[in-house]
């Protein structure tokens, strides 16, 4: 895929909650603390598809990958109500748009009809973000977030390149990976 030089965020703050999020202090803007505020009140953009609708429409607009899920996570629980990311799919779909995805949430997979009519093209990335796979550890990080390990260890056949990163790196705290790489001798 392509770097993204665009990003849409439908969700201000963040509901997964957890503990090392980047996100936290950048929304001081709406004068919320970073701790509890930013995990209990959300603040959402119900017309971010009509908006991205118009956006694709204009007459002089430029095709660039955009991002969804760069700062805060574009399914988060909320998400599977109000459908605001699915919507935005369903745009870029339509426009047969580029989009870069990053998120944690196995509620990723609701969308997978979507993103593999996108990916027939080459045009969905998905990056699964993996703190651990230690359950314990999990439940440390993040409250909320329902890491996608499930998108790791049932193998699923989407016929979807799904590229798993390793952050936050928390050193000694990540476990559960083995190194797999042979080398010759």
């Amino acid at each position: 895929g392509c770097m993204a030089s665009r990003d849409i965020g439908m969700y201000d703050t963040c509901l997964h909650g957890c503990v090392y999020c980047y996100a936290r202090p950048s929304h001081a803007y709406l004068d919320l603390s970073p701790g509890l505020d930013f995990e209990q009140k959300i603040f959402t953009k119900p017309e971010a598809a009509t908006v991205l609708r118009q956006e694709l429409s204009k007459p002089g607009y430029r095709c660039s990958p955009i991002t969804l899920g760069s700062n805060t996570d574009a399914w988060q629980p909320v998400e599977r109500t109000l459908g605001i990311t699915r919507q935005i799919l369903e745009v870029l779909a339509e426009f047969r748009h580029p989009v870069n995805i990053i998120t944690k949430s196995a509620l990723v997979e609701r969308d997978i009809d979507l993103l593999q009519d996108l990916a027939r093209d080459n045009l969905a990335d998905v990056i699964v973000s993996i703190t651990t796979l230690d359950d314990e550890l999990k439940r440390r990080f993040s409250e909320i977030a329902q890491l996608g390990s499930g998108l790791i260890i049932e193998d699923k056949d989407y016929s979807l390149a799904i590229h798993y990163r390793l952050a936050p790196q928390l050193g000694g705290a990540v476990t559960g990976f083995r190194n797999t790489d042979t080398q010759a001798s």
